[in-house]
């Protein structure tokens, strides 16, 4: 059963703009590092008690492409 992933702005805004500066560096880079976002995002809901719990019941998975 996958569990509601819940992206706070202040991390949506970042997201955004990790988006922006990677398009910058190389066209279509932008969309590969939106791709990971989302495959973790997936992987969190599948199973989230396998990732870093950092502050009460907030958790955090790295992408290591993008650091």
């Amino acid at each position: 059963m996958k569990k509601e992933v819940i992206i706070r702005p202040e991390a949506e805004a970042e997201i955004e703009k990790a988006y922006h500066w990677y398009e910058e560096q190389r066209k279509g880079l932008g969309l590969d590092f939106l791709l990971c976002i989302e495959e973790a995002i997936e992987k969190i809901s599948r199973n989230p008690e396998v990732y870093s719990l950092v502050h009460k019941n907030v958790r955090r998975i790295l992408i290591h492409r993008f650091p």
